[in-house]
């Protein structure tokens, strides 16, 4: 029987798992999950996105991101009897794939929208990934992180010319809060993974890994 490829892209967001606040102390990750009243924020409505829209996604961010490597491993295609494969998004710019949705979101606004800036919710990558996304398009970002948040992902936040807001005893009230800022001041509000956009600029590794791996199954 023909061995058959086995790709890990590391995109285990896209599976729209409960979010959890972490709280960082000396390395070591403290996962505390959001209140039923505060989860309301998130919503639970059903996204559709398209295969059209990874192309236009690709098309988009292209400009601003090179393609990130597709290596082989030796020792997990062995270990599993498959050619594995590992996409290394950890090579973007912020260290994470969470840039790609936050710049295909960013550059899909209308020009006059997309100059008022755009506010965020996020416990460290998506955060990121809004600051660089807004830096490259000249615009205001603002993020809303837990109150314990990891500090040294909210000081590469800010480094990356964000304002970072430590706001909200858990994810799901960041999430309002950054909601009603974005509404007060006429803002777009950028969800860490329920936006049909981000789901589509994430969808963006699969086309890398099809045209670095055309035989993969």
């Amino acid at each position: 029987m023909a061995r058959r490829s086995l790709l890990l892209a590391l995109i285990a967001s896209l599976a729209l798992a409960l979010p959890a606040v972490v709280e960082a102390r000396r390395g070591t990750y403290l996962v505390k999950r959001p209140t039923a009243r505060s989860t309301r924020a998130l919503g639970n409505k059903r996204i559709k996105a398209s295969r059209q829209g990874i192309v236009w996604a690709q098309k988009r961010i292209a400009k601003h991101m090179k393609p990130t490597p597709l290596i082989h491993s030796p020792e997990l295609s062995k270990r599993y009897g498959v050619e594995v494969y590992l996409k290394v998004e950890a090579a973007t710019e912020v260290g994470s794939f969470k840039i790609r949705g936050a710049l295909n979101t960013v550059l899909s606004l209308p020009g006059k929208r997309r100059q008022r800036g755009v506010v965020a919710a996020s416990t460290g990558n998506h955060a990121q990934g809004v600051a660089l996304a807004a830096k490259k398009n000249g615009i205001k970002a603002t993020i809303v992180m837990p109150e314990g948040a990891s500090q040294l992902k909210a000081k590469k936040t800010r480094k990356l010319g964000a304002e970072v807001l430590l706001q909200g005893s858990d994810y799901g009230k960041s999430v309002q809060i950054a909601k009603n800022l974005a509404k007060r001041d006429g803002r777009t509000f950028i969800p860490g993974y329920a936006h049909k956009r981000v789901i589509e600029g994430q969808g963006t590794i699969g086309r890398e890994i099809l045209r670095q791996l055309p035989q993969a199954d």
